[in-house]
This record gives structure tokens, sequence and C-alpha cells, in this order.
């Protein structure tokens, strides 16, 4: 599901910027390694863009001077997904002739080979099981239907409604949560930036964070991107939301992961 993703997002993004031309995809095998290409005619990515294109917010230049929409959130998730997956991406491009992203991984075959040396691997060891969740979320629905998603991948999830709710909440826990989960627009004016500071602030250290919204803002967007945070926009897709998560506690060296 999770690959299924990460060609989604790079074959989108292929199509918006071809206006000529056209796209490809193909796979190859070369020994264990099998390498999935996608490969365009469109307005490429110049050398000192590649390794900027899967920063947040970064659309390239090429794009940005055309008449594509889209806020450049595509290729940092893609980015993400490979790494929680343990793949490799490279990419090659030339300034109007198109760009090729290559995704490198085992084939089926390697796969099943190492598949009993896996299997006596923790469970948690690629995923985000166990990881205790603060979940700040004003609609009861929206709050239990993503508790039950949680807790399905044996996450530890305690709910907030609002900013009042994270002393309490944090006192009963006795420890900080590996990774907050906030809604942006809470109740009475207040947003989950200003609850997930609070979290911050109790627990006297940056606890990694996302924030789920709605709003499409470019306000909000700056807003979250300020605070150090990721940002994921409802309805939330199950598959990229553990993908973040999982990435956020590797890069924060939880055991967990």
């Amino acid at each position: 599901m999770l690959l299924l993703r990460v060609l989604q997002n790079l074959v989108s993004n292929a199509v918006r910027y071809t206006d000529s031309g056209g796209v490809v995809v193909g796979v190859r095998r070369r020994g264990t390694q099998c390498f999935i290409d996608v490969v365009d005619t469109g307005s490429g990515i110049s050398e000192n863009e590649r390794d900027t294109i899967f920063e947040e917010f970064y659309r390239g230049a090429a794009a940005a001077g055309g008449t594509h929409t889209g806020l450049g959130l595509g290729l940092a998730i893609v980015q993400r997904t490979v790494q929680a997956l343990g793949h490799s991406l490279v990419v090659k491009s030339e300034i109007g002739k198109g760009s090729t992203f290559r995704l490198d991984m085992p084939h089926v075959g390697a796969v099943a080979r190492g598949a009993h040396a896996a299997a006596e691997q923790p469970v948690g060891a690629q995923t985000a099981t166990g990881a205790i969740v603060l979940l700040i979320e004003n609609d009861r629905d929206v709050r239990e239907a993503t508790a039950r998603l949680l807790e399905r991948w044996s996450c530890r999830t305690f709910m907030a409604h609002g900013l009042n709710d994270i002393a309490p909440l944090l006192a009963e826990l006795k420890r900080p949560p590996d990774v907050v989960l906030a809604d942006y627009h809470l109740d009475d004016g207040q947003t989950g930036l200003a609850a997930l500071e609070e979290v911050r602030r109790l627990a006297g250290r940056d606890i990694p964070a996302v924030v789920l919204t709605a709003d499409h803002s470019t306000a909000v967007a700056a807003d979250v991107l300020a605070a150090g945070c990721e940002l994921m926009h409802k309805p939330i897709k199950p598959a990229e939301l553990r993908a973040l998560m999982t990435h956020l506690l590797a890069r924060q060296g939880s055991a967990r992961v």
C-alpha cells in the first residue's frame, strides 16, 4: 500500500508537469534488486534543486513559473515513505527535457528469502507500534475514529479535546508522548499549534507532531511549518499517516521504530 502511494505521487507529478511528450513507468530486475522508473518529458529539475524538491512546500523553479497548482507536498511525502520502507530514490533530470525518478528495492524472491530473519525482529521495528500518541481533536466522531485507527496499530492513545486538557493528561501520563497528532482548528478560537506548544512547554523538549486539517490555506501551512510540524490534510490516508509517524519516531531515535 505504501509503495502504491509513492508511485501514485510520482506518476501524478510526472503528468502534472509534462505538457508535451509523455510519461513512462518501467520495471527491471538486476540480481536481487528491482528498479521502478517513472520517466517524463516535462519541465525538468535543475541540478541545484535536486535536494530541495523534497522539502515541504517547494515546487521547483520550472514548475512555479507555470500554471500548475499545489503546495509541493507530494515529493516530501514520497521521500518519507521511501525512507520508512527502507528503499532508495534517485533523481535524474534536465531542464526542459524531463526527469527520471528511480526506486530501488529488493525483488520478491529476495524478500521471501529474508522473511525468516525479518520475522524474528520486533513487530515495532518498522512501524509506530507501541508508541504513546497524544491526539488533540475537538470533533468527537473524528477523535474516536482516529483513536480506533491508532489502536489497530497498537499505539497507546491519549485524547484531548483542547488546550485545557493538556496539563491533566500529561500529569496522568507521567512522561511526554512520543508523538502528537493535533487538529489545527479547535473550539473557542484555539488551535492545535497552541495546544502543542503547551505540550512541549510542559515536557521541556521538542515533541514531534503532525497537524491534521481540512484547511488548505497557505497561512495555515506557513504556521505549521514555522512550528516545526508536519502537515496532513483531511481526509487522512491511514497509510500515509502511519508512514509519517514511523518517520518521525525514527528521526527521534525511538526504540519503537
